[in-house]
């Protein structure tokens, strides 16, 4: 799991609960799960690890290769801490997409190459922020 820098607009007091972040000038709200491994600051500016839930009940394949025909690579809050995803294949074993901000492992299961370099969009039921291992 890659880690990316954010900076902590606001932490819940327990885990589980929502925190939202900023990252290169963008705020996410997240699931807190920093209480889990460390406590945190508002303001502290730290390594952090962004896991996702997938909504893999609900989208075909052609759905996700389908969904993406503008290329963008973004994150789109679609409500609280859920959001729909967009963007391109990287990387195969794991498959990796590079979602601008952030990118993404095992989204989809494929050993097909010729998917590499596909823009696809995706739908996540929930991100959750960890603090980076050291």
């Amino acid at each position: 799991m890659e880690s990316t820098k954010a900076k902590i607009i606001s932490a819940a007091e327990d885990e589980g609960l929502q925190a939202t972040i900023e990252i290169e000038g963008k705020q996410f709200i997240a699931m807190d799960c920093f209480g889990y491994t460390c406590r945190v600051k508002e303001g502290e500016i730290l390594d952090v690890e962004l896991e996702i839930g997938l909504d893999d009940r609900s989208e075909t394949w052609e759905d996700i290769f389908n969904g993406n025909p503008a290329k963008e690579r973004k994150l789109v809050q679609v409500k609280d801490w859920s959001y729909k995803a967009y963007g391109k294949i990287i990387d195969l074993n794991p498959v990796v997409v590079d979602c601008g901000v952030v990118k993404f492992e095992d989204v989809i299961q494929t050993n097909d190459r010729r998917c590499v370099g596909e823009y696809i969009s995706f739908s996540i039921d929930r991100l959750d922020i960890w603090a980076a291992s050291s």
